[in-house]
């Protein structure tokens, strides 16, 4: 289990900036990289953001690990200059809690506020275990069936909810609705401005990014959630123009996939066959000296 905390950190002996401000002994420098581009938001002055929730499957060190990533937007020295923390937990299959990612997300064990915090050393104790607990939702339950649907069988999703809906909210609710076996597999993010990295479903902002803008990226199904039914008989309710060809997520991206070394055996037959002649040249040449 590691931990890495990005935040802005003031400084009088150096300038003031987002930093790695904790990491767990250990941490390679490449997971630390991976998790420090991770750390992202798209920050508002004198507006709160809603936080941040991701849950990733990375290859690290040849481990397909669950990466989870809580980013939440805290007060700078003014209202027009806003900061954030970035706190990140990486975990092997081993090391998952019995609940899911959302339910650990939100279970308060993760820092909100560098800021707040005189001497963060890690946190302690075990994993909470607990499902989250979704709040009332406005949208149709049938949204919720139709996006665990989605995920049980890995295809992407990109949502657009209503402004009054809680990301949070929706993303516990498709968490509830999956088998025990599938909730590590459900992989998320919410509210950003980049494209799907890979998880399977991406709970978009309208007001950071144009839904005109999203029927063009390579993101997915685009679901605008509503309080009316959906056709769950139907792939989409979106045109097809929206529909890009494989939308199935493999829960390892295909470019985090080790690479294949192995050679084959007439590869290996030919450079023994090129060595052994090589070496009776020599022997040959040694010979005629």
């Amino acid at each position: 289990m590691f931990e890495l905390v990005h935040a802005w950190a003031e400084s009088s002996e150096r300038n003031s900036g987002f930093e790695t401000v904790y990491q767990t002994e250990g941490m390679n420098r490449a997971t630390s990289g991976i998790l420090e581009q991770y750390s992202g938001m798209h920050l508002r002055p004198n507006k709160t953001m809603p936080t941040v929730l991701a849950h990733r499957i990375v290859l690290l060190e040849g481990v397909a690990c669950s990466v989870l990533s809580r980013i939440t937007q805290n007060d700078g020295l003014s209202a027009d200059r806003p900061v954030r923390t970035a706190h990140h937990l990486v975990l092997t299959p081993s090391e998952r809690p019995s609940g899911g990612p959302a339910g650990l997300l939100q279970s308060g064990w993760f820092c909100d506020d560098w800021s707040a915090t005189s001497a963060y050393s890690g946190s302690s104790g075990p994993l909470p275990t607990a499902l989250a607990e979704p709040g009332e939702l406005s949208v149709h339950p049938d949204w919720i069936t139709l996006l665990a649907r989605r995920v049980s069988n890995h295809t992407s999703t990109t949502v657009v909810l209503p402004s009054e809906e809680s990301a949070a909210d929706v993303v516990a609710a498709v968490e509830h609705s999956l088998g025990v076996e599938q909730r590590w597999e459900f992989t998320f993010r919410t509210g950003t401005l980049q494209q799907r990295d890979g998880v399977l479903m991406t709970i978009a902002d309208p007001s950071l990014t144009p839904l005109p803008t999203l029927a063009n990226r390579d993101d997915g199904v685009i679901f605008t959630l509503s309080t009316s039914t959906p056709d769950t008989t139907a792939p989409t309710q979106e045109s097809p123009s929206n529909r890009p060809e494989g939308d199935r997520v493999e829960l390892l991206p295909a470019t985090l996939q080790p690479v294949n070394t192995s050679l084959s055996i007439p590869l290996v037959l030919l450079a023994l066959l090129a060595l052994g002649a090589i070496a009776l040249a020599i022997a040959a040449l040694a010979g005629w000296l």
